[in-house]
């Protein structure tokens, strides 16, 4: 008698979990998991660098998004403004020399946001804030950045870490970016090559942007930093028929220099004479775009 005892309450724990299981079952990752927080994507970085085209009309555009493990189920404002400068200065002083170059602040009337305010949609985690940069203000050595943090938001609170971003607007064209050189110089006398005097190259160079349609590079294989920079540098600027122009930048001697722009490819192929304590040199050289 003891079995059927034992075997009835198997079977009546057995309808239990049976009656159980035809109940709903809710999963806990269904629910809010964490803190649902406002924050500006990149502030946790020391500066983001954020390419703005020198061809273009100087848009770009800041983020804002909600962290959590769920989705918002409501739409929710985000108002964003001007930071203090601290978080910069700190940088500055942490990161850059007495001698370097440092950064400040983007002067307001150089940018323009058409709204302070974005809008996360419900069921999404972000959205994105446009602004304008005047692009004939902005060189391309300046080190600029716009210091920026959320003001206000429509529900949830806002991060109490990494609360500040500082964008860099970094100016690009078509042509700026990383490039493989290869060159030969030689030394010229009466206008031909002195053959010995050949000397090949192969490195990497970083392109930079000054407009539209000229990048600027280190001929020398020194550091590329700014201090360098009017020594050592020349441009090309790609003409209409993608044929090239080639000027020293500030003191670099160059006396003449040509040669074509293939867009399909995106190489340069280009050549240059300058001078230089008294001699003149010319270079023969490729630049192929890093892939």
């Amino acid at each position: 008698m003891k079995i059927d005892k034992y075997f009835s309450a198997m079977i009546f724990g057995a309808a239990l979990m049976g009656m159980a299981s035809c109940e709903p079952q809710t999963d806990p990752l269904e629910k809010e998991q964490y803190q649902k927080e406002v924050y500006l994507v990149g502030a946790a970085q020391d500066i983001q660098d954020k390419e703005v085209s020198y061809a273009g009309d100087g848009s770009l555009y800041i983020s804002a998004a909600i962290g959590g493990t769920t989705f918002p189920d409501k739409d929710v404002q985000v108002t964003i403004g001007l930071a203090s400068e601290e978080k910069m200065d700190l940088y500055n002083y942490k990161n850059l020399s007495a001698d370097d170059v440092k950064y400040q602040s983007l002067p307001t009337e150089w940018y323009n946001f058409p709204s302070w305010t974005g809008t996360i949609k419900a069921g999404e985690v972000y959205c994105r804030i446009p602004l304008t940069i005047n692009t004939e203000k902005v060189h391309a050595d300046s080190l600029y950045v716009i210091p920026l943090r959320v003001v206000s938001t429509s529900a949830y609170s806002v991060v109490q870490k990494d609360t500040v971003l500082l964008v860099h607007p970094k100016m690009v064209n078509d042509y700026s970016g990383s490039y493989t050189f290869e060159g030969t110089t030689w030394q010229l006398k009466d206008g031909e090559k002195i053959n010995s005097t050949a000397s090949a190259t192969t490195t990497i160079r970083n392109a930079t942007a000054l407009n539209a349609s000229t990048i600027r590079l280190f001929q020398k294989v020194v550091l590329e930093k700014i201090g360098n920079v009017a020594a050592n540098t020349y441009n090309i600027s790609v003409n209409a028929d993608n044929t090239l122009t080639v000027t020293g930048y500030d003191k670099l001697a160059i006396t003449d220099g040509g040669g074509t722009y293939n867009p399909s490819t995106k190489v340069f192929k280009f050549w240059y004479t300058n001078t230089d304590g008294g001699k003149t040199y010319r270079t023969e050289a490729t630049l192929t775009k890093s892939k």
